[in-house]
């Protein structure tokens, strides 16, 4: 690999990793989801609907959110951040889902 390559290497790397290594598992796993679901199906929805319908719209906790975040060169108090939990506060629970 030279700084020439970079690029293609990283790409090489990933499809492998993310593809072809995993490919008899991902293929075992399509077979049994369309077997379900057929794939002419699928096709209306985009990955976000496809999302939703698998996983339906969790409830986003702001006061859970909120005590389990770490902040990096803020604090809880600052202004910005209070300003970002109020308005996340005022969010219909599918405005927060869009913004997480």
């Amino acid at each position: 690999m030279t700084d020439d390559n970079k690029q293609e290497y990283v790409r090489l790397v990933a499809n492998f990793r993310l593809d072809r290594a995993i490919s008899e598992q991902k293929n075992a796993f399509l077979a049994g989801f369309y077997s379900i679901v057929p794939k002419d199906l699928l096709k209306i929805f985009d990955n976000r609907e496809l999302e939703l319908l698998i996983s339906g719209l969790q409830n986003i906790d702001i006061d859970d959110l909120r005590e389990n975040t770490a902040y990096n060169g803020y604090n809880a108090r600052s202004r910005p951040v209070l300003l970002l939990w109020e308005v996340l506060q005022e969010l219909e629970n599918t405005e927060r889902a869009e913004f997480i």
